[in-house]
């Protein structure tokens, strides 16, 4: 058996090297979410119905026969809730929830990817996970369970063998304590019709956008931007966290961060017959092609066969999934092509009018808040609405396809009304660059870490090896 050294003494270029061929011996193991097939294991999709439905998969996703390739060492499956859905720990049934390691240890995992996350944060054993993200479901659960989280660029790996929410959406994810080891994994991952490597001479122009609040915006403002600089929030601590690691990074990158309000933008330069409002103009798009593409090409099919099986009986479905399902149902081919269309034209917008560059040498960094180490227990119910009808920052990837990573930058304390003790839970920010940028996004957080900007996590209740 090949055991995995600490990851701690690998040197950085010594951990680049070890995915980059299929001669370097296994040393790095993994685990990968239940959405994503093994040969000889069962894909359940966090449902017992389906898996007691479906044989166990003969042949292996393309990512999975990739890493494998690349001498990585496949552990088993992580848990994920019901069909990939948004769902807080509450609504899981046919399997318990898995317990975020940080804080009290009651605190949310988040999902979909939720037992990649929590099983990054919590076994050394492990060396990375993989997840899958559509919506946000690798870079909320890694904020919340401190961790790298690494949404790919759309298209960029390949996602044969993975169960599909949405095709226009779907992306892999990569779980990690450190830059260095996402950089590897993701250098493995990269279809071969993409460059494999940073380019040779470094990017001498940074251009970091850093998205403001509204002036006038309320202190519980659902989309999380940034306070204008100079101005206090309504978080001051996390926000004074977060300007801690902003003025590294100008100071580090040689560049001022670009200050602009999404939404003004928006209104201004929205493009011809768009809603000034970006809720209306984009609120909707995610529940509609989720929704629409997973009941049209996988859970119908399956509730079918299930009964065909069963004697006409169904399928149990957590209610909040079949919900979603059942809305899904009502969709129209043409509210669906409308989505599609009005994905694209954002998309357009989004990279032409935020991600422009000056020159041919700047590369765009846009930063946001993603976890703000505010408690959110385990054992509370989900007040939300039941669909997505507003716009949220977290949606600027996954709409425009560009690589996404979440980014732990630090802990908040606070008082757990579990323990009644002080614990510390995970701050982090998302860093997002153009599309097909993913290697030069990971190779500059790789350099950030290793000059202590930012710094690789442990597993365990805290982060960093000062915790007690």
């Amino acid at each position: 058996m090949i055991v995995a050294p600490s990851l701690e003494a690998l040197s950085h270029s010594t951990i680049s090297s070890i995915l980059s061929t299929g001669s370097t011996p296994g040393i790095l193991r993994f685990a990968v979410k239940d959405i994503v097939d093994v040969a000889g294991l069962e894909t359940g999709l966090g449902n017992r119905s389906y898996r007691r439905l479906h044989p166990a998969r003969p042949s292996s996703a393309r990512c999975i026969d990739q890493l494998l390739h690349a001498g990585a060492i496949l552990v088993g499956k992580t848990k994920t809730s019901q069909f990939a859905e948004g769902e807080v720990p509450t609504q899981w049934t046919d399997y318990l929830a898995p317990f975020n390691p940080r804080g009290d240890s009651y605190q949310s995992p988040s999902s979909s990817s939720t037992g990649s996350a929590v099983a990054s944060a919590a076994y050394p054993w492990l060396d990375f996970t993989i997840g899958t993200d559509t919506g946000g479901s690798t870079r909320h659960p890694a904020g919340v369970c401190g961790t790298y989280g690494m949404r790919a660029s759309t298209s960029v790996a390949s996602t044969a063998g993975v169960y599909s929410v949405s095709p226009l959406l779907d992306s892999l994810g990569i779980f990690a304590r450190s830059a260095p080891v996402v950089e590897a994994v993701m250098k493995s991952l990269l279809d071969p019709s993409y460059s494999s490597s940073v380019p040779s001479k470094p990017l001498v122009k940074y251009k970091l956008l850093y998205p403001v609040r509204a002036k006038d915006s309320k202190p519980q403002d659902s989309r999380r931007w940034f306070p204008y600089p100079g101005e206090s929030g309504c978080a001051a601590g996390v926000e004074d966290l977060f300007e801690n690691v902003i003025q590294k990074l100008e100071s580090h990158l040689k560049c001022t961060r670009s200050a602009f309000n999404l939404d003004d933008l928006w209104r201004q330069t929205r493009p011809t017959g768009q809603d000034e409002s970006l809720d209306k103009a984009t609120g909707g798009i995610y529940t509609v092609l989720t929704n629409y593409s997973c009941v049209q090409k996988t859970i119908d099919p399956f509730i079918v066969d299930f009964k065909a099986a069963n004697n006409g009986r169904a399928p149990f479905i957590d209610s909040i999934v079949k919900a979603r399902q059942d809305h899904g149902r009502s969709i129209t081919t043409l509210q669906h092509e409308t989505a599609v269309q009005s994905a694209k034209v954002f998309s357009q917008w989004f990279r032409e009018t935020i991600l422009v560059k000056s020159s041919e040498n700047e590369f765009p960094l846009l930063i946001f808040p993603q976890s703000w180490g505010s408690p959110l227990y385990r054992d509370e119910p989900d007040n939300g609405p039941l669909f997505f009808s507003s716009f949220s920052i977290y949606s600027l990837s996954y709409l425009s396809g560009c690589p996404d990573c979440t980014v732990p930058v630090g802990e908040m304390p606070c008082q757990s009304r579990v323990t009644e003790a002080e614990m510390f839970l995970p701050v982090s920010l998302s860093m997002l660059s153009p599309p097909e940028t993913d290697l030069q996004l990971l190779a500059l957080l790789s350099d950030l870490e290793d000059k202590g900007i930012l710094r690789p996590v442990k597993t365990g209740t805290r982060m960093h090896s000062e915790a007690k």
